[in-house]
Protein backbone atom coordinates (compact mmCIF):
# COMPACT_ATOMS: atom_id res chain seq x y z
CA UNK A 1 0.00 0.00 0.00
CA UNK A 2 1.33 3.31 -0.82
CA UNK A 3 0.05 6.71 0.33
CA UNK A 4 1.39 9.81 -0.93
CA UNK A 5 0.85 13.06 1.04
CA UNK A 6 1.53 16.61 0.58
CA UNK A 7 -0.36 16.84 -3.45
CA UNK A 8 0.38 20.72 -4.22
CA UNK A 9 4.27 19.96 -2.25
CA UNK A 10 6.62 17.84 -1.84
CA UNK A 11 4.90 14.14 -2.34
CA UNK A 12 6.53 11.70 0.10
CA UNK A 13 5.56 7.94 -0.89
CA UNK A 14 4.85 5.98 2.43
CA UNK A 15 4.53 2.26 2.61
CA UNK A 16 2.37 0.17 4.94
CA UNK A 17 5.51 -0.66 7.22
CA UNK A 18 6.93 2.45 7.49
CA UNK A 19 3.36 4.37 8.51
CA UNK A 20 4.01 6.55 11.63
CA UNK A 21 2.00 5.75 15.02
CA UNK A 22 -1.39 7.47 15.22
CA UNK A 23 -1.14 11.21 14.83
CA UNK A 24 -3.38 13.89 16.31
CA UNK A 25 -2.82 17.70 16.18
CA UNK A 26 -1.45 18.26 19.39
CA UNK A 27 1.28 16.82 18.23
CA UNK A 28 2.63 19.80 16.48
CA UNK A 29 3.08 22.73 18.59
CA UNK A 30 1.40 25.95 18.92
CA UNK A 31 -2.00 24.30 18.25
CA UNK A 32 -4.64 27.16 19.74
CA UNK A 33 -7.67 25.46 18.44
CA UNK A 34 -9.50 21.77 17.48
CA UNK A 35 -13.06 21.57 17.20
CA UNK A 36 -13.88 18.00 16.46
CA UNK A 37 -17.44 16.90 15.54
CA UNK A 38 -17.02 13.21 15.35
CA UNK A 39 -16.21 13.46 18.78
CA UNK A 40 -19.67 13.91 20.84
CA UNK A 41 -18.28 14.18 24.40
CA UNK A 42 -17.09 17.47 22.97
CA UNK A 43 -20.34 19.09 22.08
CA UNK A 44 -23.07 19.70 24.66
CA UNK A 45 -26.27 19.79 22.36
CA UNK A 46 -29.85 19.44 23.50
CA UNK A 47 -31.48 16.17 22.46
CA UNK A 48 -35.04 16.77 23.52
CA UNK A 49 -34.53 20.48 21.05
CA UNK A 50 -33.41 19.07 17.93
CA UNK A 51 -29.73 18.73 19.17
CA UNK A 52 -29.09 22.39 19.00
CA UNK A 53 -25.58 22.83 20.01
CA UNK A 54 -25.06 25.26 23.07
CA UNK A 55 -21.12 24.69 23.57
CA UNK A 56 -18.36 22.93 21.37
CA UNK A 57 -15.34 22.12 23.25
CA UNK A 58 -11.98 23.26 22.54
CA UNK A 59 -9.86 19.85 22.45
CA UNK A 60 -6.23 21.63 21.76
CA UNK A 61 -5.51 22.62 25.84
CA UNK A 62 -5.85 26.01 25.31
CA UNK A 63 -9.80 26.22 26.68
CA UNK A 64 -10.99 28.07 24.07
CA UNK A 65 -14.56 26.70 24.29
CA UNK A 66 -17.02 28.05 21.93
CA UNK A 67 -20.61 28.85 23.22
CA UNK A 68 -24.14 30.20 21.90
CA UNK A 69 -26.55 30.59 24.90
CA UNK A 70 -29.44 31.84 22.40
CA UNK A 71 -31.73 28.82 21.58
CA UNK A 72 -32.63 30.75 18.14
CA UNK A 73 -28.75 30.54 16.92
CA UNK A 74 -27.85 27.26 17.48
CA UNK A 75 -26.49 25.10 15.41
CA UNK A 76 -27.30 21.35 15.27
CA UNK A 77 -25.10 18.40 16.24
CA UNK A 78 -25.62 15.53 13.75
CA UNK A 79 -24.00 12.19 15.00
CA UNK A 80 -23.30 10.84 11.62
CA UNK A 81 -24.59 10.03 8.21
CA UNK A 82 -24.97 13.02 5.38
CA UNK A 83 -22.49 14.48 3.69
CA UNK A 84 -19.35 13.87 5.94
CA UNK A 85 -20.51 10.58 6.85
CA UNK A 86 -19.18 11.33 10.17
CA UNK A 87 -20.28 13.29 13.35
CA UNK A 88 -20.73 17.02 12.71
CA UNK A 89 -22.32 20.65 12.89
CA UNK A 90 -25.00 21.56 10.94
CA UNK A 91 -25.52 25.29 10.67
CA UNK A 92 -28.29 26.82 8.73
CA UNK A 93 -29.54 30.21 9.40
CA UNK A 94 -32.41 32.80 8.82
CA UNK A 95 -32.61 35.83 7.61
CA UNK A 96 -33.94 36.74 11.20
CA UNK A 97 -31.53 34.53 13.80
CA UNK A 98 -27.93 33.53 11.54
CA UNK A 99 -26.52 30.90 13.08
CA UNK A 100 -22.37 30.50 15.00
CA UNK A 101 -20.94 29.52 18.04
CA UNK A 102 -18.53 32.29 19.43
CA UNK A 103 -15.63 32.53 21.59
CA UNK A 104 -15.34 36.12 23.05
CA UNK A 105 -12.22 35.97 25.07
CA UNK A 106 -9.74 34.51 22.17
CA UNK A 107 -6.43 34.42 23.78
CA UNK A 108 -3.92 32.64 21.30
CA UNK A 109 -4.44 35.02 18.45
CA UNK A 110 -1.09 36.97 18.82
CA UNK A 111 0.51 39.27 20.74
CA UNK A 112 1.98 42.74 21.34
CA UNK A 113 3.71 43.42 18.22
CA UNK A 114 3.27 40.34 16.63
CA UNK A 115 2.07 38.87 13.23
CA UNK A 116 -0.35 36.22 13.57
CA UNK A 117 0.91 33.96 11.68
CA UNK A 118 -1.80 31.60 11.66
CA UNK A 119 -2.72 27.93 10.09
CA UNK A 120 -6.32 26.92 9.62
CA UNK A 121 -7.52 24.26 8.98
CA UNK A 122 -11.27 23.23 7.84
CA UNK A 123 -13.52 19.96 7.03
CA UNK A 124 -16.87 21.23 5.74
CA UNK A 125 -19.54 21.18 3.40
CA UNK A 126 -21.94 24.19 2.06
CA UNK A 127 -25.31 23.66 0.23
CA UNK A 128 -25.40 26.60 -2.00
CA UNK A 129 -21.84 27.78 -3.50
CA UNK A 130 -23.30 30.16 -6.22
CA UNK A 131 -24.87 32.06 -3.20
CA UNK A 132 -22.84 35.54 -2.34
CA UNK A 133 -23.67 34.60 1.17
CA UNK A 134 -20.78 33.26 2.88
CA UNK A 135 -20.36 30.33 4.97
CA UNK A 136 -17.86 31.29 7.90
CA UNK A 137 -15.90 28.43 9.52
CA UNK A 138 -13.86 30.21 11.62
CA UNK A 139 -13.76 34.06 11.91
CA UNK A 140 -12.73 36.81 13.87
CA UNK A 141 -15.82 38.97 14.39
CA UNK A 142 -13.67 41.95 14.89
CA UNK A 143 -11.93 41.72 11.44
CA UNK A 144 -8.72 42.66 13.44
CA UNK A 145 -5.98 43.60 10.88
CA UNK A 146 -3.39 40.57 11.44
CA UNK A 147 -6.58 37.75 11.53
CA UNK A 148 -6.38 34.70 9.36
CA UNK A 149 -9.99 33.44 8.81
CA UNK A 150 -11.55 30.50 6.60
CA UNK A 151 -15.04 30.86 4.90
CA UNK A 152 -16.39 29.23 1.80
CA UNK A 153 -19.33 31.32 -1.13
CA UNK A 154 -18.21 30.24 -4.27
CA UNK A 155 -14.99 29.05 -3.86
CA UNK A 156 -12.94 29.04 -0.22
CA UNK A 157 -11.90 32.19 1.24
CA UNK A 158 -8.90 33.64 3.29
CA UNK A 159 -10.17 36.26 5.21
CA UNK A 160 -7.16 38.38 6.12
CA UNK A 161 -6.74 41.42 7.78
CA UNK A 162 -10.76 41.61 7.38
CA UNK A 163 -10.17 43.33 4.07
CA UNK A 164 -7.83 41.04 1.80
CA UNK A 165 -10.04 37.97 0.80
CA UNK A 166 -7.55 35.60 -1.03
CA UNK A 167 -9.47 33.10 -3.40
CA UNK A 168 -12.91 35.10 -3.59
CA UNK A 169 -13.95 34.20 -6.94
CA UNK A 170 -10.63 33.07 -7.88
CA UNK A 171 -10.28 29.89 -6.65
CA UNK A 172 -11.68 26.42 -7.48
CA UNK A 173 -15.53 26.38 -7.77
CA UNK A 174 -16.99 24.11 -4.90
CA UNK A 175 -19.63 21.84 -5.98
CA UNK A 176 -23.30 21.93 -3.42
CA UNK A 177 -23.28 19.21 -0.99
CA UNK A 178 -19.24 18.14 -1.47
CA UNK A 179 -17.01 17.18 1.19
CA UNK A 180 -14.28 19.43 1.47
CA UNK A 181 -10.83 20.01 3.01
CA UNK A 182 -9.70 23.80 3.05
CA UNK A 183 -6.62 25.44 4.41
CA UNK A 184 -5.31 29.13 4.62
CA UNK A 185 -1.63 30.13 5.92
CA UNK A 186 0.18 33.11 6.52
CA UNK A 187 3.04 32.63 4.67
CA UNK A 188 6.06 35.79 5.91
CA UNK A 189 6.10 38.18 3.84
CA UNK A 190 6.74 38.81 0.49
CA UNK A 191 5.83 35.08 0.41
CA UNK A 192 1.79 35.53 0.80
CA UNK A 193 -1.31 34.31 1.30
CA UNK A 194 -2.50 30.95 0.29
CA UNK A 195 -5.52 29.12 0.32
CA UNK A 196 -5.43 24.79 -0.21
CA UNK A 197 -8.15 22.38 -1.13
CA UNK A 198 -7.74 19.06 -0.57
CA UNK A 199 -4.03 19.33 -0.42
CA UNK A 200 -3.90 20.84 -3.20
CA UNK A 201 -2.38 24.86 -3.46
CA UNK A 202 -5.74 26.36 -4.86
CA UNK A 203 -4.63 30.21 -4.56
CA UNK A 204 -1.55 32.47 -3.70
CA UNK A 205 -1.34 35.87 -3.42
CA UNK A 206 1.39 38.39 -1.61
CA UNK A 207 -1.09 40.76 -1.07
CA UNK A 208 -1.30 41.19 2.88
CA UNK A 209 -2.39 44.81 5.51
CA UNK A 210 0.63 46.90 6.41
CA UNK A 211 2.23 46.07 9.94
CA UNK A 212 -0.68 45.23 12.04
CA UNK A 213 -1.58 42.56 14.34
CA UNK A 214 -3.74 40.58 16.36
CA UNK A 215 -3.85 42.05 20.26
CA UNK A 216 -4.94 39.15 21.60
CA UNK A 217 -7.90 38.13 23.55
CA UNK A 218 -10.28 39.16 20.45
CA UNK A 219 -13.63 36.98 19.25
CA UNK A 220 -14.44 34.24 16.85
CA UNK A 221 -16.90 32.58 15.65
CA UNK A 222 -17.33 28.98 14.24
CA UNK A 223 -19.96 27.47 12.26
CA UNK A 224 -21.12 30.84 11.17
CA UNK A 225 -24.34 30.68 8.99
CA UNK A 226 -25.94 34.01 8.35
CA UNK A 227 -29.28 33.10 6.23
CA UNK A 228 -31.29 30.86 4.65
CA UNK A 229 -29.22 30.81 0.97
CA UNK A 230 -27.10 29.05 2.34
CA UNK A 231 -26.00 26.59 5.10
CA UNK A 232 -22.75 24.47 5.88
CA UNK A 233 -21.87 21.15 7.70
CA UNK A 234 -18.75 21.29 9.61
CA UNK A 235 -16.60 18.68 10.52
CA UNK A 236 -13.75 19.80 12.10
CA UNK A 237 -11.23 22.83 12.76
CA UNK A 238 -8.12 23.10 14.03
CA UNK A 239 -6.06 26.32 14.05
CA UNK A 240 -2.61 26.79 14.61
CA UNK A 241 -0.51 30.42 15.80
CA UNK A 242 2.21 29.93 13.99
CA UNK A 243 2.75 29.08 9.92
CA UNK A 244 3.23 25.50 9.58
CA UNK A 245 5.52 23.81 7.37
CA UNK A 246 5.08 21.71 4.02
CA UNK A 247 5.55 18.60 6.87
CA UNK A 248 3.43 19.89 8.92
CA UNK A 249 0.58 20.94 7.00
CA UNK A 250 1.06 17.19 5.48
CA UNK A 251 0.35 15.52 8.78
CA UNK A 252 -2.10 17.30 9.44
CA UNK A 253 -4.23 17.07 6.04
CA UNK A 254 -3.38 13.41 5.92
CA UNK A 255 -4.82 12.93 9.51
CA UNK A 256 -8.04 14.56 8.58
CA UNK A 257 -8.33 12.70 5.34
CA UNK A 258 -7.76 9.56 6.35
CA UNK A 259 -10.41 10.29 9.33
CA UNK A 260 -13.06 12.20 6.82
CA UNK A 261 -12.23 10.14 3.81
CA UNK A 262 -12.25 13.33 1.42
CA UNK A 263 -10.30 12.71 -1.16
Amino acid sequence: INKKSGKGRNKVAVTAAEEEPSFDPTQISDLVLWLDGDDADSITYDAGDGNKVSQWNDKSGAGSHLVQATSSQQPVYVASGGVLGKGHISSAGTSGDEKYLENTNFPESGTGGSYAYQTVFAVFSVSNPSTSKTQQFFHYVTNDPGSTGLSAKSTIIMFHAGSVLVGDGSGTALSANTKYLGMARWLKYPSGLQTYLNGALDVQTSARRGSHYLTGNDSIRVARSPNEQNSQLLGEVIVYKRTLTDAEVDQVEAYLNDKWSIY
